[in-house]
């Protein structure tokens, strides 16, 4: 499911790139790009899936006990 999700951003990355954004673009500005497009009330199918998966794996690494608490 996630991975179907950040397909649907790559059409945002190819605005500028016009090749496939896991191969030019830092996650950092997909993000930036993706919370612009929430803000503006425009997010793609699967966003929120997309992010709970994305912050799953951050705390998977940063707080993995915060993980078994709340699953």
């Amino acid at each position: 499911p996630a991975a179907t999700s950040v397909r649907c951003l790559r059409p945002v990355s190819m605005e500028r790139t016009r090749s496939p954004w896991a191969m030019r673009w830092p996650l950092g500005e997909l993000l930036r790009t993706l919370a612009a497009r929430i803000r503006e009330g425009q997010a793609p199918p699967g966003t929120l899936a997309f992010l709970k998966a994305h912050v799953g794996r951050k705390l998977r690494i940063a707080s993995p006990r915060y993980l078994e608490r709340y699953p």
